[in-house]
């Protein structure tokens, strides 16, 4: 099964999902946004994607 993780910047929280080819979310992932310091959003991005990598290993796809 093909999955894709989705991930959502915004000024209060970074959320990220699993999602399989019909949509369903499969797993979730939150952090609060440092807004002062675009490099930590990065690092945080790289971290919940990779958390939710560590679980699901099928994924294809990464979008922001």
């Amino acid at each position: 099964m093909s999955l894709s993780i989705g991930v959502d910047i915004g000024g209060t929280k970074i959320a990220a999902g699993v999602v399989d080819v019909a949509g369903k979310l499969l797993a979730e992932a939150r952090r609060p946004t440092p807004s002062a310091d675009p490099a930590q959003v990065e690092a945080l991005v790289v971290e919940v994607v990779g958390e939710l990598r560590a679980t699901h290993e099928d994924v294809a796809a990464v979008g922001v």
